[in-house]
C-alpha cells in the first residue's frame, strides 16, 4: 500500500536535499543554477537517491513539470522487455521495475545454494551462496542452473541483474547503476535511462564453497519469507520487489521445486525504521519455519532485525540494502544481498 499523500512527498523531497547536502553536493556556485533577478528566486538542483527515484514520487505531484529534470541514481539493470512483461503479469499496476531484479535474483540464489547442499537449513546452505555466482558453468535461470546441479556439475548463475560475481563478505564485486530523470510529465521514461558499471568483477570471490550433496538430492520443503515495504515511507518500492519474488517462485517451482518440493512462501510486511513493523514480521516469519526472508528493502530496517534472523540460523537476503555496514557486520555467515554497497558521494554519479 502507498501512503502516496502530499506530505509524503515533501518529505521525501527534503530527503533528497539533506541527501545531497549530506554527500558535500559542491559549493553555492556548484548547486545554484541560476537566480531569477525578477522575482529574487534561486533555482536549486536536487539529486534523487536509490530511495526516491521513482515514478511513485512523480505520482504525488500535480503540477506539470515540477520535477523536469531532476535526476538521480539507483541500483538498476537494463532489464529484457521479457521480464518486465512477466513482472506486470504479476501485478499490471506497476509503475516502476526498481529492485526487481535483484528480488528475482536472490530468490534464485538462495533456492539454488539449498538444492546444491541438498538441505533446506540455511546454516549449512549458507556456504554455498557466494559459490553460486562464480565458478563453474554459466546459467541465467534456475531450470538451466538446477540440470546443471542434477548432472553433478557446478554452477555460476548469473540472472538479471548479472554477472553477479559475489564478494566473500556476500555482495556483488561489480553492479549496474541507473541515472534516471524526470520529465514534464513528472515521470520517468525509461527509454532516457542511462546504466553505468561500477566495481570490478576481480574482486570476487575464489571460493567456489562447499561440494554439492549427491545429485537429484530431496529433502524437506524450503520456505521463504518476505520483509518486503507494503506500508511506510518506502512502501512504493515494495510492489517491484513483490513481484519479483513472486515470479522466481513461479519459475523454480514451473522447473520443480527445491529437493524435490516446491518451494513455499510466506509474505510479510517491513513497515520503516519508524515503526516496529519489521521486528513483528520477522517473529511472525521465524514461527512459521522460514528457512530465509527476502529483504528488508531499508538499510536501516534490516539493522533492527538482522540479529534476530540470522541468531536464529535463518538465512537474510536483501534486494536492496546499500549501507556499507553490512560488508563486515558480523552476520555469522547468513546476510546476503543482490544490491550493491554505496558510499555517500556527490551525486549523480556513484562509485
Amino acid at each position: 500500500m502507498r501512503t502516496g499523500t502530499f506530505a509524503r512527498a515533501v518529505a521525501v523531497s527534503g530527503a533528497v536535499l539533506l541527501a545531497a547536502t549530506a554527500c558535500g553536493g559542491g559549493s553555492d556556485s556548484d548547486d545554484a543554477a541560476a537566480s531569477d533577478s525578477d522575482s529574487g528566486t534561486k533555482q536549486v538542483n536536487i539529486y534523487g537517491t536509490d530511495g526516491n527515484m521513482g515514478n511513485a514520487l512523480g505520482a504525488d505531484f500535480t503540477e506539470q513539470g515540477a520535477l523536469a529534470g531532476m535526476k538521480g541514481t539507483t541500483p538498476l539493470t537494463e532489464l529484457a522487455g521479457d521480464f518486465t512483461d512477466r513482472l506486470l503479469e504479476i501485478n499490471p499496476d506497476l509503475q516502476d521495475y526498481n529492485y526487481a531484479g535483484e528480488s528475482y535474483d536472490a530468490v534464485i540464489i538462495t533456492a539454488l545454494a539449498a538444492q546444491a547442499a541438498g538441505t533446506n537449513q540455511a546454516t549449512t546452505f549458507g556456504p554455498y551462496v557466494n559459490g553460486i555466482t562464480v565458478g563453474g558453468d554459466a546459467c541465467t535461470d534456475f531450470a538451466g542452473c538446477l540440470a546443471i546441479i542434477n548432472a553433478a556439475g557446478n554452477v555460476d548463475y548469473d540472472g538479471i541483474t548479472g554477472p553477479l560475481s559475489f564478494t566473500d563478505a556476500g555482495e556483488p564485486a561489480q553492479a549496474s547503476f541507473g541515472i534516471l530523470q524526470f520529465g514534464e510529465d513528472n515521470a520517468i521514461d525509461p527509454a532516457d535511462n542511462q546504466y553505468v558499471i561500477a566495481g570490478d568483477e576481480a574482486n570476487a570471490t575464489t571460493d567456489e564453497g562447499p561440494a554439492y550433496a549427491p545429485a537429484g538430492a530431496t529433502g524437506a520443503p524450503l520456505v521463504i519469507g518476505t520483509l518486503l515495504p507494503e506500508t511506510g515511507n518506502l512502501a512504493f518500492l515494495g510492489p517491484p520487489e513483490v513481484a519479483g519474488v513472486q515470479l522466481a517462485i513461479n519459475d523454480i517451482n514451473a522447473a520443480g521445486g527445491v529437493l524435490g518440493q516446491p518451494v513455499q512462501l510466506v509474505t510479510g510486511d517491513s513497515g520503516d525504521a519508524s515503526t516496529d513493523t519489521a521486528t513483528q514480521t520477522v517473529d511472525r516469519l521465524l514461527q512459521s519455519g522460514v528457512n530465509a526472508i527476502i529483504g528488508a528493502a531499508s538499510s536501516g530496517v534490516s539493522l533492527t532485525v538482522i540479529d534476530t534472523i540470522t541468531g536464529a540460523g535463518v538465512l537474510e537476503f536483501s534486494p536492496a540494502n546499500t549501507s556499507d555496514q553490512f560488508t563486515t557486520y558480523n552476520d555469522q555467515g547468513l546476510y546476503f544481498r543482490t544490491a550493491p554497497r554505496t558510499r555517500c558521494r556527490p551525486a549523480p554519479w556513484p562509485t
